[in-house]
């Protein structure tokens, strides 16, 4: 039996989508993959995130489901 190490899905975000490498499902993404965040509303920051998968398999960044959100901009703004 194989088994692939990773961090997992990516969070499932409102009004946007995952785009990852080809070959990489934002359902499971492998160590040391990179995804990036893709806002439908081309107003949104979110567009310029991107998460790692690291070496310890957690994402470089928090994330959530209002990330696309002029509400989630704010959070992810005082994050960094």
């Amino acid at each position: 039996m194989v088994y692939s190490l990773g961090c997992g899905a990516l969070p499932n975000v409102s009004s946007g989508e995952w785009v990852c490498p080809r070959g990489v499902s934002s359902s499971s993404v492998p160590v040391y993959e990179i995804c990036r965040l893709q806002c439908w509303d081309d107003s949104i920051q979110g567009n310029n995130i991107s998460v790692r998968c690291t070496e310890r398999l957690e994402w470089d960044q928090d994330i959530d489901s209002t990330a696309c959100s002029k509400e989630g901009q704010l959070n992810i703004l005082h994050s960094w």
